[in-house]
């Protein structure tokens, strides 16, 4: 046990623990619904500040973390991980490497998930890898050069496998927006009732799915009857309505 403990807080594991610990956190939260899973998706105009805010903070914990770790102790790992992320995130801007980064998260398609999802299964295996690595290396790991291999080999083995897991999972997190009643506005649809009038009528019409049955209105004389095909020219919001007209007649003019 106590050497479990020591590899997980030697570096380079040491920064997928604290990684791994933050998403922990975090889905403990998302359990007892203090928060929301895609409170950290991001998108539009934060897309940009985010990334430039993370890169900034990676790249200053790593180099704050090497410079801690080339002083052979683990306080000065932690402790300059910790004020190169505050430094870095305020002094970057992220433009270029964020623009780098958006790049590498389309072509692996890690975009296609929360970004919580994506850190977290991230954190995960490159937690297994990076330590696996130190444990099986034995004595070559204690070598500045042998963990930094092991720390960009973790990177990018976790960073394959979580696009790997990712890929069937996106239909998960697909965001549909509802079919609003003015889109509807031109659709055709079948009569579901003997007939329709100005306050009578039921439809069915097809959204690509089930079916939908809405009330329809037709403000015309008409023999409307089951089965008979209308077109949708308005929807009225107060009375919750849609107006149509027999396609039968448009069909004559």
């Amino acid at each position: 046990m106590h050497d479990f403990i020591l590899n997980i807080s030697d570096f380079p594991t040491v920064l997928f623990s604290l990684l791994l610990g933050v998403s922990m956190l975090y889905w403990m939260t998302v359990f007892i619904g203090i928060i929301d899973i895609d409170v950290l998706d991001l998108d539009g105009a934060l897309d940009g500040a985010m990334d430039g805010a993370l890169d900034g903070a990676m790249d200053g914990a790593m180099d704050g973390a090497l410079d801690g770790a080339m002083d052979g102790t683990l306080d000065g790992a932690m402790d300059g991980a910790a004020d190169g992320a505050i430094d870095g995130a305020a002094e970057s801007g992220g433009e270029g490497v964020g623009t780098i980064i958006a790049g590498l998260l389309s072509v692996l398609r890690l975009r296609s998930a929360p970004m919580t999802v994506v850190i977290s299964i991230f954190a995960l295996f490159g937690w297994l890898i990076s330590g696996l690595s130190m444990f099986y290396a034995g004595a070559i790991a204690k070598h500045f050069l042998v963990k930094i291999l092991i720390l960009i080999v973790s990177g990018i083995f976790s960073l394959l496998i979580t696009s790997f897991l990712i890929r069937p999972l996106s239909p998960i997190f697909e965001t549909k927006e509802a079919r609003g009643h003015l889109d509807s506005i031109g659709s055709t649809c079948r009569i579901t009732t003997g007939k329709v009038s100005t306050s009578f009528g039921q439809a069915e019409l097809h959204d690509g799915e089930a079916g939908l049955i809405i009330q329809v209105r037709c403000e015309q004389e008409n023999t409307l009857q089951r089965n008979d095909e209308v077109l949708i020219l308005s929807f009225d919001e107060k009375k919750e309505v849609y107006f149509v007209i027999p396609m039968n007649d448009l069909l004559e003019e």
